[in-house]
């Protein structure tokens, strides 16, 4: 398990991000996570802040000893709107 913080200060925008992640690996190379991030920004102009969170879940495994497949779907939810989207990565470990 991993937890991470960020406290964020600038010239325009302070906020902070926080996630917590779980890993766990699985028999026949395969691996799976759980993350959940929690973002919020608060700008020092006229422009309305922003708290977003988001939720991941991945997949990986070995095909073959040098190629690996990982399947990731990234949900982000806001208070106007969310978003989803899925991703697949092919590589190859030499």
């Amino acid at each position: 398990m991993t937890f991470s913080y960020t406290r964020l200060y600038s010239s325009y925008v302070t906020g902070t991000n926080w996630g917590l992640r779980i890993y766990k690996d699985l028999s026949w190379g395969v691996g799976l996570s759980l993350g959940y991030r929690n973002t919020k920004y608060q700008f020092t102009q006229n422009i309305e802040g922003i708290t977003q969170q988001s939720v991941s879940f991945n997949i990986n495994t070995r095909l073959l000893k040098p190629v690996y497949i990982n399947f990731t779907y990234e949900g982000i939810f806001q208070s106007k709107y969310s978003s989803g989207r899925i991703l697949v990565n092919l590589s190859y470990r030499f």
